[in-house]
């Protein structure tokens, strides 16, 4: 990964876990009701980030299938604003993981759910 910044690392290494490619993330985003073309998701990988802007954090999270707050914040970071945030769950630890494929973390987020059930329910 020869990126310059780390929304653009983002990118990248999310598309890699998952066998993505920019057409397939935009694909994702457009599906999700946020318009975005293969150029710009490209242009969003390549060149500096010098603003952040609030459709552009949407677009690429949903067609990332990570969370918003971790595209926020690297697009913060990619500008040279560094905030620290710790997951406040179990939930946003696995949502946020980019190393995780799509399908693991749907399995991840169906375990979790269940035991967060059963222990509502009474059952050990």
């Amino acid at each position: 990964m020869n990126n310059t910044h780390p929304l653009g690392q983002l990118i990248a290494q999310v598309e890699a876990a998952n066998g993505w490619s920019d057409v397939d993330v935009a694909r994702r985003a457009t599906a999700d009701g946020y318009p975005m073309s293969k150029s710009n998701i490209s242009r969003i990988r390549i060149e500096p980030v010098k603003s952040v802007v609030p459709a552009q954090v949407r677009g690429l999270a949903a067609g990332l299938g990570i969370s918003r707050s971790q595209v926020a914040l690297t697009s913060l970071a990619s500008a040279g604003i560094h905030v620290t945030q710790e997951p406040n769950s179990v939930e946003d630890a696995i949502r946020r993981d980019i190393m995780l494929s799509e399908a693991e973390k749907k399995m991840l987020l169906t375990v979790l759910g269940a035991m967060h059930a059963a222990h509502k329910g009474g059952v050990a």
